[in-house]
Order: structure tokens, then C-alpha cells, then sequence
């Protein structure tokens, strides 16, 4: 972590980054070896004791407990009333397909289970008509002189075909960070594929990673994006109906077109 707040230091860029996972650190619970000493959470009275099971010394949303104030390399505007320029906003996956292949031995989706397209898992939090709130966000836009965030979209938990992780996480996504400080300055280092904009090869760091395929990193097969483009459909029929905005739609018959043409 500390890593990557130099590279937003030296970078200047401001980025809000959602979904994002840059370590493994709370997010899931790590069961307490017995010879440590704790505090039990949900028994708050019981002062430090040894644990005798594998019970986890932390709830799992706990990670989201820690005030932001406390983070060493937090911008000192970051929550100023004035407001705080945001230059681009992250969206993160957890996709282990970007084709329609499972990988051999991948285990089975759960039982009813499916994809859900909702960014932060936001619908249940709507206060009001879902598609008047995309509507709020959308007009955003139109405000004059609005500077408006780059949207960006990564997938840490890619995987091959044998079912091997293709980018290794962790510190290297500093890399990806980089790229993405470079679009912000006005560096060409894109080029257009159907479904939006990806590294260019050659401008994504890629040196002294072992095993790391820049085609794999990027998959563009047709079938897959054709069902995506039908789970979208169906998610906007069933979550929106005829209140969703006209320029949603509009961009999916748009990328609809796009993978056609694939």
C-alpha cells in the first residue's frame, strides 16, 4: 500500500478506488493461533484471552471500521468541504472468466446463484426510483464546466485456462495504477477494442513478471460478450423497465452493435 500512495504522490492524480483489493489483509477472517492472546468482539466483556478454537478474532466488515484519518499517506484535503476533484473512479471485478471456457475442474457456480450486475452492490440502498437516481447521476454531466472522473475497470481474479491467476496482484497492481496515471496526463497509450479502451501492449509494465501473458490479460471472444450484453439486457428489464434512461440503453444497444461486428 505504501507503494502505491507514492505513486499517487509523485502522480499528483487523485483516485477513488471501489471493489478494490490490494492486499489480502481482512478480507476474509484469519483464524487466531491458540497460544495468541485477543479480545473476543462479540463478547466485548471478556478481556484478552487465549484462543482455543478457529474461531475468527474479527468480523469480516471489519476492515471497513478503520477511520480514513488514520491512513499515513491520506491526501490532508481529502474531505475538504470545498470539494475534492476526483480524476478517475475504479471499478474492480472478481471475474475468473473473460471467456466462455471454464477452466478444467472449476468449481460450480452455488446453488440459484448468478451474476449481479450492481456496482457496490448499491440497488438495495436506492431510496427512491432506481431510475431516476441513474438519472441524478447522469445529469452530472450537463452541469457547465463539470470535470468529469475517467472510469476504469480491473479484474485482479482473472484466470487461464488451467485455472492459474494471469496477473499476480498484490504490489504489481502499482503497475496498473501507473497506467492509469498516465491516461489521466494525456499519454496515448490505449488502443480501442469493442467493449472500450485497454493498454496498448508495451505501455503496461509488464517487466520482470514471469509467466504473464498480455494476450490472456486482455480476452476478446465474441461469445462471451454476447452474453454479457444478454445478462445487461435482462438485468435492466428486470431492475428498471421503461425508467431506465434513455443514454444507458443507448450505450448497450451501442456495444451491442460493437461485438456484432466482432
Amino acid at each position: 500500500m505504501a507503494s502505491v500512495g507514492a505513486k499517487m504522490a509523485s502522480f499528483g492524480a487523485r483516485v477513488v478506488g471501489f471493489g478494490i483489493k490490494m492486499a489480502s489483509f481482512g478480507v476474509t477472517p484469519i483464524p487466531v493461533p491458540p497460544s495468541m492472546p485477543h479480545s473476543d468482539p462479540k463478547n466485548p466483556s471478556t478481556v484478552p484471552k487465549r484462543n482455543r478454537d478457529p474461531e475468527p478474532c474479527a468480523h469480516p466488515n471489519s476492515r471497513f471500521c478503520a477511520p480514513a484519518d488514520q491512513c499515513p499517506i491520506m491526501d490532508p484535503h481529502w474531505d475538504d468541504p470545498e470539494g475534492v476533484p476526483i480524476d478517475a473512479i475504479i471499478f474492480g471485478g472478481r471475474r475468473p472468466r473473460g471467456t466462455t471456457a471454464p477452466p478444467p475442474e472449476s468449481p460450480p457456480p452455488p446453488p440459484g446463484g448468478r451474476l449481479m450486475h450492481d456496482p457496490f452492490a448499491m440497488r438495495p440502498f436506492f431510496g427512491y426510483n432506481a431510475g431516476r437516481y441513474l438519472e441524478h447521476w447522469l445529469s452530472t454531466g450537463e452541469r457547465r464546466n463539470a470535470r468529469l472522473p475517467r472510469f476504469f475497470h480491473v479484474n485482479w481474479f482473472l484466470r487461464d485456462n488451467e485455472g492459474r491467476f494471469v496477473w499476480p496482484g498484490f504490489g504489481h497492481n502499482a503497475r496498473v495504477l501507473a497506467w492509469i496515471f498516465g491516461r489521466i496526463q494525456g499519454k496515448e497509450t490505449a488502443r480501442p477494442t469493442p467493449v472500450g479502451l485497454v493498454p496498448k501492449e508495451g505501455d503496461l509494465d509488464l517487466e520482470g513478471l514471469q509467466g504473464v501473458d498480455y494476450a490472456q490479460l486482455f480476452p476478446m471472444e465474441k461469445g462471451f460478450w454476447e452474453e454479457e450484453c444478454r445478462q445487461l439486457r435482462d438485468y435492466y428489464g428486470e431492475n428498471f423497465g421503461a425508467d431506465l434512461p434513455r443514454d444507458v440503453m443507448a450505450e448497450l444497444e451501442a456495444l451491442e452493435e460493437r461485438v456484432r461486428k466482432m
